[in-house]
């Protein structure tokens, strides 16, 4: 199990300052919480505000001193200096979406439900992927899909979308879907 591993290489003090700058729902942190004793101090930190509640709800019962804010690990070093921490034991990061973001269909991030087109991890933030799938340009979108999506077929599939929004926006991930796989193939 990837976070029994990850956390018996994190942990060197049981008493130690241990972070989760990417806290999701706080099950990290839970894990950890069983292998620290109750003298540690554990902070997470996510930017999505939903994530934070479920963080707060699932460690409320954790004999640790657990601080959750609202932030973006990006801005790390700003955050650390409000902390008011002498020393960080070690810090942990899973980067990518949580299960939480993929299976809420209002999130919009899997396409296996129907939802907006949203994507945003912070529902704060003003670009949405609805946003980016009907305002972009085909360069743009092509660019976006091959750098961070890593897609063979971008611009094709950049092509694809922007002769299909002729025809009216693309608001859903059902839409966007089905625009989609004409032209690419399904991925195991």
């Amino acid at each position: 199990m990837l976070v029994e591993e990850a956390v018996n290489f994190l942990v060197t003090r049981c008493d130690g300052v241990y972070l989760d700058l990417t806290c999701g729902g706080g099950g990290h942190l839970k894990y950890l919480s069983d292998k620290l004793s109750p003298a540690a101090i554990l902070v997470g930190i996510d930017r999505d505000p939903e994530a934070i509640s479920a963080t707060k709800e699932n460690l409320k019962s954790i004999p640790q001193f657990t601080r959750i804010l609202k932030g973006d690990f990006c801005r790390f070093d700003e955050m650390a200096r409000t902390l008011e921490l002498d020393k960080i034991d070690g810090i942990l990061l899973d980067l990518g979406l949580s299960s939480h973001q993929l299976d809420s269909a209002e999130r919009g991030f899997a396409y296996m439900q129907d939802g907006p087109l949203d994507m945003r991890m912070g529902r704060e933030d003003d670009l949405t992927a609805e946003v980016v799938i009907n305002s972009y340009s085909e360069t743009e979108l092509g660019l976006l899909f091959k750098e961070f999506g890593e897609e063979k077929r971008a611009k094709i599939a950049a092509w694809t979308i922007c002769r299909e929004r002729i025809k009216g926006e693309i608001k859903t991930t059902a839409q966007l879907r089905r625009v989609l796989e004409s032209v690419l193939p399904a991925r195991d």
